[in-house]
């Protein structure tokens, strides 16, 4: 591979001043018109006790000039943990450019026999690097992720969060998802029983009562398609939400359940009876391990870009993938009246393909109902909007609008378009 050279930094060549508080300009000669080439920038810094490069910046090979915002000096690779943990050293540091250069398994011909091979990348880099003076401090020092927490008008709680912007990426870098999965877990029946004594005495006789409570909380067994109804309701609500509000479009679920790596997932037995109900939309299968053999089982060493999930996104032509998990508990509100408690799990992972097919995460968290809905059996049973709102789909829907809106308008004052859209 041919070397890469800094030319300058700020305009200087000898011993240049980086503030950690101001946009950084770099000139270099990456030496290559390769489109795969991805250019990352590091500092040194101290983790607990030992001296390592941390990256703060990655970018295409571009023109050989490229300015860097200085928020990306908040976001760097190594982040979080104790206080003032991966700070750049200050006063004499060294400034390393890295190019690297990866080929994929589908880029090599069948003579190197990859298919003998179980995962597969190849990376080729070189590196360059300029002695500097660091100093000054970041205005939003070193930010581990972003957070969003709270409780709606609806009595909703919500808690979603994203990495920061070396490994979350903004909404405005996606243009098509796809569905990963989408399931129903639902427990309609819970039945408790207290038992209590209360003992007396008269005279030599010892008298004791016991009394037993037992309390039983249902909701109505009811056929598939309501179940089935309440998945595609909700389905259809959030790809609204994404064109509406995001402009992102999702493709047909079957372009990701037809991939060849789909089958990696987890598949649950569909399950419809008084005590439980399993359900999927579409034969989508779950994506994250619940039990122990699951969890060792998805334990993976494999550290190239060649994995399942974005050999997925590769051949459904997407560049993010939603996973929602929706579970329904049977409980009583403040007025003991029976109601269904809703979670709702959601995560989105990405890639960038101007960015090597970088991996990233939009969003993961959670929806909680702090109430849930009461509801009429018979109207659940003949109505499915009664249905829906016995589930409180309107309420969860909203509140996970409002959540990507706080989100979205967080990772644009952080200056997570910024750093995404260096070099471009």
């Amino acid at each position: 591979m041919a070397p890469i050279e800094i030319v300058s930094v700020n305009g200087e060549k000898y011993l240049p001043i980086i503030d950690l508080d101001k946009d950084l300009t770099i000139t270099y000669n990456a030496n290559t018109d390769n489109p795969n080439a991805l250019l990352k920038l590091s500092m040194l810094t101290k983790v607990v006790g030992a001296v390592a490069f941390n990256k703060f910046a990655d970018f295409s090979v571009g023109s050989g000039k490229v300015t860097i915002p200085k928020e990306a000096l908040s976001n760097t690779e190594i982040s979080g943990g104790t206080k003032n943990m991966a700070n750049f050293e200050k006063g004499e540091n060294f400034l390393l450019l890295e190019k690297e250069i990866i080929t994929e398994r589908e880029d090599l011909d069948d003579s190197q026999k990859v298919s003998e091979i179980g995962t597969l990348s190849l990376y080729a880099k070189s590196y360059a690097s300029i002695p500097v003076i660091v100093r000054g401090k970041q205005e939003d020092k070193i930010i581990s992720a972003i957070r969003i927490t709270g409780e709606t008008e609806n009595k909703v709680g919500v808690d979603f969060h994203k990495p920061n912007a070396d490994s979350g990426i903004p909404f405005s870098r996606g243009s098509k998802f796809g569905l990963a999965s989408l399931t129903l877990n639902v427990k309609p029946y819970k039945s408790e029983t207290n038992t209590s004594e209360n003992s007396w005495s008269v005279g030599n006789t010892k008298y004791t009562q016991t009394t037993t409570i037992t309390t039983t909380l249902e909701f109505p067994q009811l056929p598939d398609e309501h179940w089935d109804y309440l998945l595609e309701k909700f389905y259809k609500e959030v790809v609204a939400i994404f064109k509406e509000d995001y402009h992102i479009e999702f493709v047909p679920v079957e372009d990701v359940t037809n991939a060849a790596d789909y089958q990696t997932f987890f598949v649950d037995e569909p399950v419809n009876s008084f005590v439980k109900v399993n359900k999927t939309y579409k034969n989508t299968n779950r994506s994250n391990p619940k039990s122990l053999g699951e969890i060792f089982g998805n334990i993976s060493s494999n550290l190239t870009n060649d994995t399942p999930l974005l050999r997925i996104m590769k051949e459904a032509d997407v560049d993010g993938l939603v996973n929602i998990d929706i579970d329904l508990q049977v409980g009583a509100d403040k007025d003991n009246r029976v109601v269904l408690v809703p979670t709702i799990s959601i995560s989105i992972r990405g890639r960038d393909e101007q960015k090597s097919n970088k991996q990233a995460t939009y969003i993961e968290g959670m929806l909680v109902s702090k109430t849930g809905n009461p509801f009429n059996s018979n109207q659940v049973k003949a109505d499915k909007n009664a249905f829906l709102n016995a589930c409180s789909i309107s309420e969860m829907v909203e509140a996970f609008r409002t959540s990507l809106a706080a989100m979205r308008a967080k990772e644009i004052e952080m200056g997570y378009d910024k750093i995404w859209n260096i070099g471009e």
